[in-house]
């Protein structure tokens, strides 16, 4: 967890955005999601797992 209390999760892949998914739809008020490469909006992620 993060100073807020949120559930802080290192990794935007697959398993981290779908944690951070999971969470949120069961009832975290919010979830720190910290990935290492940005991603503009409408640009193609780089990996095939994303």
């Amino acid at each position: 967890m993060n100073a807020s209390g949120a559930p802080l999760i290192v990794g935007g892949g697959m398993a981290g955005a779908a944690l951070a998914l999971l969470l949120r739809h069961h009832g975290a008020p919010a979830v720190t999601l910290v990935e290492s490469h940005a991603l503009a909006a409408g640009e193609a992620p780089d990996t095939p797992s994303f």
